[in-house]
């Protein structure tokens, strides 16, 4: 049975059982806190957020925890709680403060009042993630779940016996797995643009047309190894431009001069440029589109197909 520290503490009865002897000198009362619905199980006690100023500490084989009430001006919780485990030593010593002497089990320290409890191998440690923890460090706030097991007593002197049987630790945020986003990486969730407007080829059509999947893979294959035997060229390259062709209208094309393209021209007679001039190339530099100038006999024949041009 769980008691949370908000309940009406009330409505629960203290109840001390018959004494266990163990030794001569030390006798164990177990207690239970039962209400009117008792289901017999043991009764738990949880906590508000208290502050743990050493965690875990073993000395002398024994191993125990303390667990400060100095948040009580922030929290009116703690407060509260902090009432009901008065009530609850004040019940033990209107029983047994005539015979015994019934020791606090709050104690005053630098970190305000402090409830010590024994720690078994059997508690486990949590964090507010439910994530399970090893161990309760030092200077860490927590809930936690307490048991009153019972009192020892010894001559005229009784102890309280708290147990601790589970812890929650408000802890700081640990990832195990790598979470970074890498800005020079695509998200694995977002298709690239490549993906989302990549225009479906001939595999897709064979799918959609039915063609089973193990016969589109083989002409995959197939594709792919043919591919290498094909020009090396990629398809992004552009290919160089085709060489100039020569045309054949261009070399038969009969060169136009009018007369007044005849003025200030010195000619030459036909024997000195026999003499003193190459003939005219005629193969390359024609075709190529250069200008060489008309012979002089060239010239003549010329002016004889003239037409006198009207007044």
């Amino acid at each position: 049975m769980i008691i949370h520290h908000k309940d009406n503490f009330a409505k629960y009865t203290v109840i001390c059982q018959k004494p266990l002897k163990y030794i001569d000198d030390f006798s164990f009362i177990p207690i239970k806190v039962v209400n009117s619905e008792d289901t017999g199980d043991p009764c738990i006690f949880q906590t508000p957020l208290l502050f743990s100023p050493y965690g875990i500490q073993t000395n002398h084989n024994k191993t125990t925890i303390d667990l400060s009430f100095m948040n009580r001006e922030n929290d009116p919780t703690l407060e509260t709680f902090y009432n009901h485990l008065l009530n609850i030593y004040g019940i033990i010593r209107k029983k047994y403060g005539r015979k015994y002497h019934v020791n606090p089990f709050l104690k005053i320290t630098m970190f305000n009042e402090c409830l010590r409890l024994k720690v078994t191998d059997r508690m486990t440690v949590f964090d507010q993630n439910k994530q399970s923890l090893q161990t309760i460090p030092s200077f860490s706030y927590g809930n936690f779940l307490i048991n009153l097991h019972g009192l020892w007593i010894s001559d005229k002197e009784i102890w309280f016996q708290w147990y601790l049987v589970q812890a929650k630790i408000i802890e700081p945020v640990s990832l195990q797995d790598y979470l970074f986003i890498d800005e020079n990486e695509p998200s694995e969730t977002t298709p690239s643009a490549t993906q989302e407007h990549r225009a479906p080829d001939k595999y897709d059509k064979m799918l959609k047309m039915g063609v089973p999947k193990d016969a589109v893979d083989r002409q995959r294959h197939m594709d792919m190894a043919v591919l290498p035997k094909r020009a090396s060229v990629p398809s992004s390259v552009p290919r160089p431009p085709p060489l100039p062709v020569p045309s054949s209208s261009s070399s038969s094309a009969t060169v136009k001069i009018d007369a007044k393209d005849l003025l200030g021209v010195t000619l030459k007679s036909s024997s000195q440029r026999v003499l003193n001039e190459k003939p005219i190339e005629t193969t390359d530099n024609q075709e190529m589109g250069y200008f060489e100038p008309p012979s002089l006999g060239d010239i003549q024949s010329m002016l004889r197909q003239l037409k006198p041009v009207p007044q």
